[in-house]
């Protein structure tokens, strides 16, 4: 009774459609120059998808992609995936890829590591624990070198999955990490002042961008959300907050947000519509 009454409650109170409200957005589109668009992989660009390896980034995405990273001052790929693998799903060199969360970064063929190299260790020391200890049907281990993710949407019971999957971490010994947990997905990180609100702050200021739009649909993205809405309230950037809802995205986030967008198809469709010539 408690998730029905949340999702009504969400469905209700959400900001307006990003669709519908474009002119919001047309200071950004017409100063592409000074604009970052920093866009979710994972239910924001493409559908969510029962095993990681199995995401698909629609053509039409990809070339909308392609042509803002050729016009906007920075367009960041920001996920819980590793930077690599961003990279490689979405297959445009010119782009910025932040991953693990807002851990490391690649842009312009380099790759950075914003964590520091203990946390760093203990996580690559990690993965062999976790192999051991997590093993359930429909149940996926996404080692990533900085963090880790164990995702349970393909379980045969979702619920008892999570309840499995949160006991046995409760038994293991780590140290120095924090548990959250997202859509269908239980993350350890390292306990480390590094987030994707931190990512964004960053290039931010590295890359002088004075317009951000932001579009998220989970729990880690609130991290994003709540530096945008400070920097804005600082008069450092005008930003935009997008939650692209679903019936699970957290209430948070629509809080957060200023507009939403229904999936993944509103915000190709917002690509497309900030890719035309003002």
């Amino acid at each position: 009774m408690l998730k029905r009454f949340l999702v009504v409650r969400a469905c209700v109170g959400s900001p307006p459609s990003v669709l519908d409200s474009r002119e919001a957005l047309r200071d950004l589109k017409a100063h592409p120059e000074e604009t970052g668009l920093f866009l979710d992989l994972d239910g924001t660009l493409a559908e969510l998808v029962d095993l990681p390896e199995a995401v698909d980034l629609p053509a039409r995405t990809r070339e909308h992609l392609a042509s803002l990273g050729d016009r906007y001052r920075a367009v960041v790929i920001i996920s819980g995936r590793a930077a690599a693998a961003i990279r490689g799903i979405v297959a445009l060199p010119h782009l910025t890829y932040v991953g693990n969360h807002g851990l490391e970064v690649i842009e312009s063929d380099q790759r950075k590591v914003w964590l520091p190299p203990p946390d760093a260790s203990r996580m690559r020391l990690m993965e062999e624990v976790l192999r051991q200890s997590i093993r359930l049907p429909g149940v996926a281990l996404e080692l990533k070198e900085l963090s880790h993710a164990i995702h349970y949407r393909g379980a045969p019971d979702p619920g008892e999955a999570r309840t499995r999957i949160l006991t046995a971490l409760e038994g293991l010994d780590l140290e120095r990490v924090t548990i959250r947990e997202g859509k269908f997905l239980v993350q350890i990180r390292p306990d480390a002042s590094l987030d994707k609100g931190t990512a964004v702050e960053r290039l931010v200021r590295e890359r002088g961008i004075s317009k951000v739009l932001y579009a998220g649909d989970d729990t880690t993205d609130l991290d994003a959300f709540r530096v945008i809405g400070r920097l804005g309230r600082e008069g450092a950037i005008e930003g935009h907050r997008i939650a692209v809802w679903y019936p699970d995205t957290p209430p948070d986030l629509l809080e957060e947000s200023e507009l939403r967008a229904n999936g993944v198809r509103d915000i190709q469709a917002l690509l497309g519509w900030l890719a035309e010539p003002d």
